[in-house]
């Protein structure tokens, strides 16, 4: 799945239970293509996001306690303070950026990214013996996203000291060399998936050895080689862009129909009315 399901019901039910219903609005879930965004209205309580985060305390105050205290008993949320750092750790599992706050205008914005961006900082993540801290985890997010603009200074030297970021300000970038100190090649490929450039190669071979393919041929050939965060629905769109892209290439032909294609290559159909002619 692309998302984790404990992430989902902690983001949807932290937004029940801090909801300012005074306020008498709506709580928001917008899914988009790789994000799901998550509003509810009112002040966050704790006043920054780093600060629950780093805190392994409960909260002191609630807006809605008794309402906080009744989804707790009934596991509806995580133990009191620690879903929001759950929901951390767990895009950290995932090798995904991580969770983006915005607290403006009387209202908690939460954004849920499903894919990855800086294919060096999912390196970095998927260290077996990395000992990154939660906290340098978030100033490298930082880095992907808006490349440090947004650090505080002494988190760029903190960065820079353990040799985990490159360039001058204002652009700051994940060091190369950190993608190759991982010892976890295979799983970040794993979820990452391969070049593009390798899945129409393949496609191409395939049909260049064959009379013509399917496109349930081409789905078998592909599918296990697409990344595990793709649900099947992200497989088949995927695979369906690839033979797009050769299509409008000259790569391959349908001799098909619509409802069955036959893909050519449309290579070997040239050769063969070249020697056609030829003989001719």
């Amino acid at each position: 799945a692309q998302y984790s399901p404990d992430l989902i019901y902690e983001a949807l039910n932290n937004c029940i239970a801090h909801q300012d219903y005074f306020l008498k609005g709506y709580i928001n879930i917008v899914e988009k293509d790789d994000e799901l965004i998550f509003t509810n209205l009112g002040e966050f309580i704790p006043g920054s996001v780093e600060t629950v985060v780093k805190s392994d305390t409960p909260a002191e105050r609630y807006k809605n306690g008794f309402l906080a205290e009744a989804m707790f008993n009934f596991k509806m949320i995580q133990t009191r303070g620690g879903g929001i750092k759950m929901m951390f750790n767990e895009q950290r599992r995932r090798l995904f950026p991580m969770p983006e706050y915005d607290l403006s205008d009387q209202r908690v914005k939460v954004t849920i990214t499903g894919k990855i961006l800086d294919p060096k900082y999912a390196a970095i993540l998927a260290q077996e013996d990395s000992d990154l801290t939660l906290d340098e985890i978030i100033m490298l997010d930082r880095v992907q996203k808006d490349k440090g603009k947004s650090l505080p200074v002494a988190d760029i030297r903190h960065l820079r000291k353990r040799r985990l970021i490159e360039g001058t300000k204002p652009n700051y970038f994940i060091s190369a060399q950190v993608a190759q100190k991982t010892n976890q090649k295979a799983e970040y490929t794993k979820f990452r998936g391969l070049d593009k450039s390798f899945y129409l190669e393949m496609i191409v071979n395939a049909v260049n050895q064959h009379d013509f393919l399917s496109r349930k041929d081409i789905n078998k050939i592909l599918w296990d080689k697409l990344p595990e965060i793709m649900d099947d629905k992200q497989k088949t769109d995927k695979i369906g862009n690839l033979i797009r892209e050769l299509r409008v290439k000259k790569e391959i032909i349908n001799t098909g129909t619509d409802g069955e294609p036959k893909w050519v290559s449309l290579r070997k159909i040239n050769e063969s009315l070249t020697g056609e002619f030829t003989r001719d």
